[in-house]
């Protein structure tokens, strides 16, 4: 029997956690079911000390913004929430990396803040050895120019990296390879 033991209304029954007992692998695919959001994830990472180092470790990760509203309560703690929950995930890593982020004001000074933000979640899923990166960025009619960060064309571990600008336009960074040569 395991250490976390519930008991029932009688003394009789009692019920085993059967969750801590799986493998790391099917944990992450049954709490994979529930990383469609922060909250769900966080809701996890209070359950136990084995949930919470599951939910700092879990391989894949969508962040979704296409849903909040341009309140700027609501998205100011939606960028702190995931900046928090990146920074306590330490190097854990990051198979796949999906943003979907949706910049809906005309304040510049927002936009250029969130922009950075999505660009520090980038270098740090490049820094945990992202595999899949999946950027979906709508910029509605700001038309702006993403210049993505120089270290995602340079990630050994990035095998797939797919972006969504809609109207926008992106600017890779200036690159230079030695030059191969072959003999």
């Amino acid at each position: 029997m395991t250490s976390c033991q519930v008991q029932g209304a009688s003394s009789e029954s009692i019920m085993m956690d059967r969750f801590s007992d799986l493998p790391d692998e099917i944990s992450h695919h049954i709490i994979s079911f529930l990383s469609d959001s922060l909250r769900n994830l966080i809701q996890v990472g209070a359950v136990s000390k084995r949930c919470r180092k599951l939910y700092l470790s879990v391989p894949s990760i969508i962040i979704d913004a296409s849903s909040v509203a341009d309140c700027t309560k609501l998205r100011v703690r939606l960028l702190n929430s995931w900046d928090r929950y990146l920074f306590h995930r330490g190097n854990n890593k990051i198979e796949r990396l999906s943003i979907y982020w949706v910049f809906r004001t005309s304040w510049e000074a927002k936009i250029s803040d969130e922009y950075f933000r999505v660009t520090t979640w980038i270098q740090n899923a490049v820094r945990c050895n992202v595999e899949v990166l999946h950027l979906d960025l709508n910029q509605y009619d700001l038309r702006m120019t993403v210049v993505l960060p120089s270290c995602i064309f340079l990630c050994r571990s990035l095998r797939t990296l797919s972006v969504n600008l809609y109207m926008g336009k992106i600017q890779s960074p200036n690159l230079s390879f030695p030059v191969i040569s072959t003999t």
